[in-house]
């Protein structure tokens, strides 16, 4: 079933989507896009609960402005994964800016869940 790579919101705002392959090959390229038609605004609030290897993109969709929360740790592999995803779009699409900055927890830390010990208490 072929996926739609862009769609409309409520307000007529052209979307980005990205298929489970493309998502995929994003993270071959040491790039994980997790947070998708964003604000900066929301990526504020949430900025303790963040790895601080966020960026957050800004892009235009045939002049509809739009924010994904992007990992990644050089900022030439996230443009370049979008850059690929933008070329295959019949949209007119545009990358504006790629911000970092944001996050408070160590990337190696961020989802670590501790795991119990086996030894009984004192």
């Amino acid at each position: 079933m072929p996926y739609n790579t862009h769609i409309a919101n409520e307000a007529n705002q052209m979307l980005m989507i990205w298929t489970d392959e493309e998502r995929r090959n994003a993270q071959r390229s040491d790039v994980n896009i997790f947070i998708l038609n964003t604000t900066p605004d929301v990526i504020k609030e949430m900025d303790p609960e963040l790895p601080t290897d966020t960026h957050i993109i800004e892009y235009t969709v045939d002049g509809e402005t739009s924010y994904d929360a992007v990992r990644g740790y050089k900022m030439g592999d996230i443009f370049n994964v979008y850059h690929d995803k933008f070329k295959r779009e019949s949209a007119v699409c545009t990358i504006v800016a790629i911000t970092n900055g944001y996050g408070r927890i160590k990337p190696n830390l961020y989802g670590y869940v501790a795991v119990e010990s086996s030894k009984k208490p004192k």
